[in-house]
């Protein structure tokens, strides 16, 4: 399945260095219209630093700056979302997501 994904474009690899180590990995999923975190690892050297967080801010920045990017779903449940003080305002949906570049939203 993901060979299916990755052969059109849909399986996408992100990642954030520091220096020339590598702090954060992410892989993310194209699928009805939205981008899904399908999975992200953090170098635990750097855990006090939050990488796994960083990571995620830098991936939503990345697809936000990117032409025609779809929103990216972040996973979260609506009580995290409203517990958790960086993510989008949430309707009563599922999940919560970032819209995608202004170019995407029309």
């Amino acid at each position: 399945m993901l060979e299916a994904f990755q052969a059109d474009g849909r399986l996408r690899a992100w990642h954030v260095t520091a220096g020339e180590r590598t702090v954060y990995i992410a892989f993310t999923l194209i699928s009805g219209g939205h981008s899904f975190g399908f999975h992200d690892v953090y170098s635990e050297d750097f855990e006090s630093f939050s990488p796994g967080f960083v990571g995620r801010l830098a991936l939503i920045g990345a697809l936000m700056r990117e032409p025609g990017a779809p929103p990216f779903d972040l996973g979260w449940s609506p009580p995290t979302c409203r517990l958790t003080p960086c993510s989008p305002p949430t309707a009563n949906t599922p999940s919560c997501s970032s819209p995608g570049p202004p170019s995407a939203r029309g």
